[in-house]
Order: structure tokens, then sequence, then C-alpha cells
């Protein structure tokens, strides 16, 4: 059965997906190297992909499961992106890094293994295909990634921090897509793989204060190299720096993960648990869409009477956020029945509760009855010892043996003895 999931590492999950959105309304430089999110988000995918392998059993099953829960969401918002940017003209400059839509490239929009194809001027609406194409790989490595993990996690955890190393001083220099395809899978395989070990239940078992020291130094020394190199880049948010997004997100997921078990009183909260459910369940909707939600937020405020409101200040840029905040929750719940579609359940509009399993009931063991102790015979008389008739005695004996007292009147004893 699968295993119900924390509220905290819920209540993770909702924070990432919160902060990815105000990331993308107040774009600062900032909130990249504040919190991991998109590194959480990963992990919490890793676990899920963990549990659904254990749960089928079989790499095939868990293929022909995972494969189109991903996919059928993703192809839902590919038609409407597809459709708005063809409607608007597509225009593309491979100066600019956009692409034009032929039978070449639009396989892409099917199988995003690569980015697909986008014309200049719409990556806004698409922000969220860079992690649809690292999810897709890892979907696809996770059975013999869980296997390996099973056995060597820290040899494998560094495989991909040292390719980034090679890539980052020069050794390595993959080019074009393979370069988005290999810096997107190191940056976030191991926080894939530490959800598998929060799967397991092998990452409680590491010594706290080793997790907590070992992810925050990973933490300062992303938050450093990003500064460090800020001349280079030309920014130190970690998009541009595929080493320090390494580092940071290895480290604040350990760190984050690792407070999971120190953190079971939330599970005390009910109130938490609807809202935290619904975004847990529907995470590739909500990231999917928020850049759409962020687009279609002021001419959504302009047919309402917060129209006047919403104006080029503080209070309005407050206004545009909580709208953007009604507009995702609406996606969510409109659309999130794809993700249950493609997954192969019943398409709800709020996914359904998982109750964790009742427990066991406990066997009371139950008394031990006494043993029955085993009639004695009774004494013989020694006046019918020395009486040398063997008649008597035989008779007492067997009544003994039967839990029957001999006569004591002396009638009996006469008749005994003249019989």
């Amino acid at each position: 059965m699968r295993r119900r999931e924390s509220t905290y590492v819920k209540l993770l999950v909702f924070v990432a997906l919160g902060w990815v959105l105000t990331a993308e309304t107040f774009p600062r430089p900032w909130l990249s190297v504040a919190f991991p999110a998109l590194g959480v988000l990963f992990a919490a995918g890793g676990a899920a992909a963990a549990a659904r392998l254990d749960a089928v059993g079989s790499t095939r099953a868990h293929l022909r499961c995972a494969g189109p829960a991903l996919l059928v969401p993703f192809w839902a918002f590919a038609a409407t992106a597809v459709t708005v940017m063809v409607v608007e003209g597509w225009r593309w400059d491979p100066d600019a890094g956009s692409e034009p839509l032929t039978w070449s490239t639009g396989w892409r929009w099917l199988l995003p293994l690569v980015d697909p194809p986008v014309p200049t001027g719409g990556s806004g609406l698409v922000g969220a295909l860079g992690f649809v194409q690292v999810a897709l790989w890892l979907v696809l490595l996770t059975p013999p990634l869980l296997w390996l993990s099973r056995r060597w996690l820290l040899r494998l955890m560094t495989l991909p921090l040292l390719t980034v190393v090679l890539v980052a001083i020069g050794i390595a220099n993959p080019v074009g897509h393979t370069a988005d395809v290999v810096l997107g899978l190191c940056a976030y395989t191991g926080c894939w793989l530490l959800g598998f070990a929060h799967h397991d239940g092998r990452l409680r078992r590491v010594p706290g204060d080793v997790a907590l020291l070992g992810g925050g130094l990973c933490v300062a020394a992303g938050i450093g190299l990003a500064l460090w190199q800020q001349d280079l880049h030309g920014t130190y948010a970690l998009v541009a720096n595929p080493l320090a997004t390494t580092l940071f997100s290895l480290g604040g997921v350990l760190v984050l993960l690792r407070l999971d078990p120190w953190l079971r009183w939330l599970e005390r909260a009910r109130g938490l648990r609807p809202v935290l459910s619904l975004f847990h369940g529907r995470t590739l909707t909500a990231l999917l869409w928020v850049d759409v939600v962020i687009v279609l937020t002021p001419p959504a405020l302009a047919l309402t009477p917060l129209a006047r409101f919403h104006t080029a200040t503080t209070q309005g840029a407050l206004l545009q956020y909580a709208a953007s905040w009604v507009l995702l929750l609406a996606a969510v719940v409109l659309l999130g029945w794809l993700e249950d579609l493609g997954a192969g359940r019943r398409p709800r509009l709020v996914p359904r509760r998982r109750t964790a399993p009742a427990p066991a009931p406990v066997p009371v063991p139950q008394p031990r009855p006494a043993p029955v102790a085993e009639p004695r015979p009774a004494p013989v008389p020694d006046g019918w010892a020395r009486s040398g008739r063997r008649g008597a005695g035989a008779a007492t004996a067997e009544s003994a043996a039967e839990g029957t007292r001999p006569p004591r009147h002396r009638g009996a004893g006469r008749r005994c003895r003249s019989g």
C-alpha cells in the first residue's frame, strides 16, 4: 500500500509552489537563493516515483503508469499554449533562441525529452518546460536509479555533482539541447535521490547534526559561488549558474527533509490537510499553469470592480498577487483532474484524500487456565490393609480415581466385607 506523505512534506510542496508564483510575479534574484523551490518539488517527485515503483513492482508497469501521469497534463497545456502562440503569429529568430514549428521540431511538444520549440517572446507562457523535461528523464531513469541508490547512494549522488564540476571548469562542454538536458539532470538528480531516501526511511537514520552541517555547507557554497561569479553571469540568480544551483538545491533539500521527524506535530493540525493535499496532488498542474495565470491576472482584474485598485503601486501589486493565487487555485481545481486521468484514476475536481491504514489490533494475551490437579486416591485405613481382603481395597481405589469419596458409615463397610 502506498505510504501517506507527511503533512510537513506537503507543506514544503505548497511553499515551493507559492515560491515559484512569487518569483514569477516579483522577479528578484534574492528569491532564488532564499528557498530551494524546484529542489523541493523534485524531491517530492522522487519520493512519489519510488512509492509508485514499489507499488507496481515492475519497470514496465511503472513506465505505463508514470509516463501518462506526467504527459497527459502536459499535452493539455501544450495544446493550449501552441494554439495561442500560433494565433498570435509564430515568429522565430535563431539568435534569440526561438525555433520554427515544423514536423522535425513539433514532436517535442508530444515527448519533451528536449525543450519544445517556442516563438520569439513566447517563453513567458512556458516557464515550466524545463521542469517537465528533467522530470520526464528522471521518471524514465527511476527503475535503475532506485536500484542503484539502495546499494550505493552516496556514490550515485556524487556523479551529477562531478559532472557539473567538469562542465563548469571546461573539461566537458555539451552544447545546444544536450547541454540543457545534462545540466538540468545534474542540478536536480541529487534532490530526486534524496526523495528516494526519504521514501525508504533511510534519511531519518542520518545523524541530525551531520545532515544539518553537510546541508548547510552545500547551501553556503552554492550561495557563495553565485555571488562570486555574479560578474561572469551578469546576475547572482541561481538559474544562470548550474553548479551553484546544484549545490544550493542539494544542501537545502537535505536540511529540509531531515527536519521531517522533528515536525511530526504538524499532523495534529487538521485544518491544513485539505489545502495541502489539494496542491500536493496537483503539483504538476499548478506548475504548468502558473505563468499563464500571471499573464491572465491583469485582464481578469480589469473585468471586476477591483480594476480601479489595480494601480502601479505597492497596493496594486499586492492585489495582483492575491488575484494570481485565486486564479491558480481555480486552475488547479478545474484542470487537476487531468492528472487523475493520466494516472488511470477516476477523475475528480478535488484529489481523494488518502487515509493511513488502520493499525492492526494488538492481540490481548488470554490468561492460561490453571492446571486441574489430578485427584489423589484416598488413604486406605490400616485395618483394611491388614485385613488381607483385596476387594474393599480395590473398590476404594476405583472410587478415588473416579473422584468419589469412599463411604464412611459402618453399614457400607460391612457390606464390602461380606461381599
